[in-house]
């Protein structure tokens, strides 16, 4: 197993963990790389604003990085005039630049790595997955 196979799955796990504890009715749907989240969002083509929630994307990924795949996400929903689904770009650049290009690009916030139940919580929370309702779980990590 290489490094970002064991990173994707303490992340996958990270998610799954909020969202049992949250009591949300998400499924994750893992890609592994930036081919695979395209193939994901076109399988789901159909009913793609009622299915597609929320899009999270890891900067460096191979294939395509998460900048290639917000651009043809944010291309595919132009097209198709689907509603614009919330997109989260996760990586470990600090760069102001970089993550001004990635909001630029189309993603709705930006994740540091590496993640934390309280941090996604927070993101969950600006983009809408969740009200401000739930407290944090500083107290309990």
């Amino acid at each position: 197993m290489d490094d970002n196979e064991i990173i994707n799955n303490s992340n996958k796990k990270i998610f799954e963990t909020l969202i049992k504890d949250l009591q949300l009715n998400y499924n994750v749907v893992l890609g592994s790389d930036g081919l695979d989240i395209i193939k994901i969002a076109l399988r789901h083509e159909k009913n793609y604003n009622q299915i597609v929630k929320a899009i999270f994307t890891d900067e460096n990924m191979d294939y395509f990085n998460g900048s290639d795949a917000i651009r043809f996400i944010r291309n595919l929903e132009k097209t198709k005039n689907y509603q614009k689904t919330k997109i989260v770009s996760m990586t470990c650049h600090e760069d102001n630049k970089i993550i001004e290009n990635i909001i630029k690009i189309g993603a709705d916030c930006v994740m540091s790595k590496p993640l934390t139940k309280n941090m996604l919580l927070n993101t969950f929370k600006k983009i809408g997955l969740v009200g401000n309702n739930y407290l944090d779980f500083k107290s309990k990590i």
